[in-house]
């Protein structure tokens, strides 16, 4: 009997730029950070995925808003976030699945969502 068959562990290291125009206003961003990403999977019945990241950017041109979708959505200065998923098949025709998020940065402060979900086929 082995609870854990399989468990992947990604170490990633971020980095982006953008540089453009928002109304008369010229922008230079630029973001740093890691992420790891962990994917562990349960006796063929279910799996936990976790994504841990942070990332630092900044305005080279002390703008202190740039558009929304710079650096893939994330905000000017510090960001933490996590993410943790499990599925997990209870027999044949129930599952279950949790969703736990959590986001600090300038706009979201210690921001937790949860969700879950247990589905039947009968």
């Amino acid at each position: 009997f082995k609870l854990f068959q399989q468990s992947n562990v990604d170490l990633i290291f971020l980095y982006g730029s953008n540089f453009g125009n928002q109304q008369l206003n010229i922008f230079n961003v630029e973001g740093y950070g890691n992420k790891i990403r962990i994917k562990t999977f349960f006796n063929r019945k279910g799996r936990l995925d976790m994504d841990f990241s942070y990332l630092s950017s900044s305005e080279k041109n002390n703008l202190s808003i740039v558009p929304p979708e710079i650096l893939n959505g994330n905000p000017l200065g510090k960001s933490i976030s996590t993410n943790v998923r499990i599925q997990y098949l209870l027999n044949k025709s129930i599952s279950m699945i949790y969703d736990l998020k959590f986001i600090n940065n300038i706009r979201y402060d210690n921001f937790f969502s949860f969700k879950g979900e247990i589905r039947g086929s009968f």
